[in-house]
C-alpha cells in the first residue's frame, strides 16, 4: 500500500513539474491567468509531455502537489506559490475544461519535429512510457529531465540489462553515497532538497532542482539531513510486458555519459 501511495505520488508530481510547457514548443498552450508567470519560472523543471494537459486536481490536491514540489527543491514566496496553486486549480480543476485539450503545436515546433530523424517505434514507445510514469521529475535522459536522481544518460554503459530490469521493478532500499540527497533548511526557513556533492565540517555543497550547484555553510543552517533511503518507488505493477522490455531494450542503448 505504502509502495503504491508513493508511486501514485510520483506521478502527481511529475504531472506539476511536466505541466510547465516549454515556451518554445507549447508556448500557446498555456491559459493567461493569475499565476502564469509564476507557475512557468517556478515549476518548468521538466520537458513537455501530453500527460499534462489531461491533469485535473481540486485546488487542496495542487497545494498538496505544490507543497511536496518545494520539499524538493521549489523556491518562491508564500504569495508566489499560493498564486500557483491560484493558476493550476482555475485552469486544471475539475471543472475547467482545458484539461484532455489537445493544443496544437507552434509551427517552429511542428517544423523541427518533422526535420528530426524518425525513431523506431519501440524507442517512441519506451520514451512515452518515461513521460507517462514520472521518470523525468527526478531523472535526466538527454537534455532533460531532473536532477534529483541519477543520470540515466550513460546506464547502458554502466549496468547490464538485467540490472536495468530489477532497478525498475524492484529499486535497492538505499542509495549509493555519490547518489545521496541532502536535505536542509536555513536560518530563514528556506527549504532545499538536492543532490549531494560533497561536504565537510564547515560547508555542505549539492546539486539543486535547477541543476546549479551551491554551498552552504553549516553554520548558517538550522536543519541538514542526509538521505540514504532510495525514494524510487517499484514499478513492478505499472511498467510490465512489452512496455518494459521496450524500456529496458533502449535505456542500455544510452552509453554517452552527460556532456
Amino acid at each position: 500500500m505504502d509502495q503504491q501511495y508513493r508511486a501514485n505520488h510520483l506521478v502527481n508530481l511529475a504531472i506539476l513539474s511536466c505541466l510547465a510547457l516549454s515556451t518554445v514548443a507549447f508556448g500557446q498552450a498555456l491559459p493567461e491567468g493569475k499565476g502564469k508567470a509564476e507557475f512557468q519560472r517556478i515549476c518548468s523543471n521538466c520537458h513537455t509531455t501530453a500527460l499534462a494537459t489531461r491533469a485535473t486536481n481540486s485546488a487542496d490536491e495542487w497545494k498538496s502537489i505544490v507543497d511536496e514540489m518545494v520539499s524538493h527543491g521549489a523556491q518562491g514566496s508564500d504569495e508566489e506559490l499560493a498564486n500557483v496553486v491560484l493558476y493550476l486549480s482555475t485552469n486544471f480543476g475539475p471543472k475547467s475544461g482545458v484539461a484532455g485539450s489537445t493544443a496544437a503545436p507552434s509551427p517552429a515546433h511542428s517544423a523541427s519535429s518533422q526535420a528530426a530523424p524518425a525513431a523506431s517505434p519501440e524507442v517512441d514507445r519506451a520514451k512515452a512510457v518515461i513521460e507517462e510514469n514520472g521518470c523525468g521529475a527526478c531523472h535526466r535522459v538527454g537534455g532533460k529531465g531532473g536532477y534529483l536522481a541519477p543520470s540515466l544518460n550513460g546506464i547502458g554503459a554502466r549496468r547490464k540489462p538485467e540490472e536495468i530490469r530489477v532497478a525498475i521493478v524492484s529499486p535497492q532500499s538505499t542509495v549509493r553515497p555519490e547518489n545521496r540527497q541532502v536535505q536542509l533548511t536555513t536560518r530563514e526557513g528556506k527549504a532545499v532538497v538536492g543532490k549531494l556533492v560533497s561536504q565537510d565540517g564547515n560547508t555542505v555543497q549539492l546539486v539543486d532542482a535547477s541543476g546549479q550547484t551551491v554551498s552552504y555553510s553549516k553554520a548558517e543552517l538550522r536543519e541538514l539531513t542526509i538521505v540514504d533511503k532510495n525514494p524510487m518507488p517499484s514499478f513492478q505493477n505499472k511498467i510490465t510486458g512489452q512496455d518494459l522490455d521496450s524500456l529496458v531494450h533502449y535505456l542500455g542503448t544510452l552509453i554517452e555519459p552527460d556532456k
